[in-house]
């Protein structure tokens, strides 16, 4: 399997290596299993309107897209035990990343895309 990247083309940078979260299990499970997320990974739950933490060890970034990879919202450093809003007719997937990475890569309206 090839890895996948993500890529903010509004900027050119590529932003962090993807892990997709696409199966049921795998979203619910999500960062759950994980003590801490490197810089440089970002986990891709696809579909998903909204997040949760319960259970989690540490708190992250989220970064909801529309179906068009557009930047709809962005949440940073949510803490454990959070939710956030639920925007299933704005959000369609989120990319998860360590707490406080993303706000100098990715701003609400970029585009972003994932290539291998």
């Amino acid at each position: 399997m090839s890895k996948r990247f993500l890529f903010n083309t509004t900027t050119g940078e590529q932003i962090a290596e993807v892990t997709l979260a696409k199966s049921i299990t795998s979203r619910l499970v999500g960062l759950l299993n994980h003590k801490k997320l490197e810089e440089h990974k970002t986990l891709w739950l696809l579909p998903c309107p909204s997040i949760h933490t319960f259970f989690m060890k540490f708190s992250i970034d989220a970064v909801f897209v529309d179906k068009e990879m557009t930047v709809t919202n962005i949440h940073i450093n949510v803490k454990p035990w959070r939710v956030t809003p639920i925007l299933k007719f704005k959000n369609h997937s989120c990319f998860e990343f360590a707490a406080f990475t993303s706000q100098n890569k990715i701003k609400k309206g970029d585009k972003l895309n994932v290539q291998a």
